[in-house]
């Protein structure tokens, strides 16, 4: 009921955020490799 609503609201806005946010993702990720060591 309510719970599949809103977890469909979230896969709404997530595949929304997603295609922006991508680059910048992949870039504080490899900043935090780094500060690990990796």
């Amino acid at each position: 009921g309510k719970t599949g609503r809103f977890e469909q609201k979230i896969e709404r806005i997530v595949k929304h955020i997603q295609k922006p946010l991508r680059k910048q993702c992949r870039q504080f990720f490899s900043m935090l490799s780094r500060h690990q060591g990796n």
